[in-house]
């Protein structure tokens, strides 16, 4: 079966986020009403009874640390007198403490963006564009949470016990709708736009 398009009617959508929105919800209901997932033609490299269901764009997160952050603890002693350098001296540990405290907070745990990436979906797994290569998040068993937020047109993923990755754009409930029916087998529910 081909792709479901939303068909504009009377009113239509005003912007991408809205334009995604109705090709979810009307996406949801062809499939409540017995329609099959949309598949497509790709120039992915697909296994044995795989099927290629779209591709779009998204903005993505990984929530990670760094296991290393560097600083400088060089500081600068000037003066000629005990005091001087004793007050040259303050003032350099400040310093190096600061740096020291924000190299801290750089390497903790935190949402970092990974920017726009291809995102792929089939009925075996998501495949996802990072750094030039493609990564492969396997749907039977491999993706361990997949929480959606549609309203907020995002989801969150883990696959494999990788970092936790978060997918931000117009395009995510359309993709989260599919991921939805295949993961959970079923359908969601979604309100219509605005």
């Amino acid at each position: 079966m081909g792709s479901i398009v939303p068909s504009a009617g009377n009113n239509p959508p005003k912007n991408i986020y809205e334009q995604g929105w109705v090709s979810a919800v009307q996406l949801a209901e062809a499939v409540r009403h017995g329609h099959a997932l949309p598949t497509q033609a790709t120039s992915l490299v697909l296994g044995q009874g795989e099927v290629y269901h779209c591709g779009t764009t998204s903005h993505l997160a990984a929530y990670y640390g760094l296991d290393e952050v560097s600083y400088s603890t060089g500081g600068i002693i000037a003066g000629s007198t005990w005091k001087g350098m004793a007050a040259t001296g303050a003032a350099s540990m400040i310093w190096s403490s600061r740096n020291r405290n924000r190299a801290q907070r750089e390497a903790a745990a935190q949402w970092r963006s990974l920017g726009e990436v291809p995102v792929h979906l089939t009925n075996h797994r998501m495949v996802v564009g990072i750094d030039g290569g493609l990564e492969s998040l396997w749907l039977n068993g491999g993706i361990t949470m997949f929480d959606p937020a549609f309203d907020q047109y995002a989801m969150h993923l883990q696959a494999d016990g990788g970092w936790p990755l978060l997918f931000e754009g117009p395009a995510v409930p359309y993709v989260a709708v599919i991921l939805h029916i295949l993961l959970r087998g079923e359908v969601p529910a979604l309100p219509q736009y605005g």
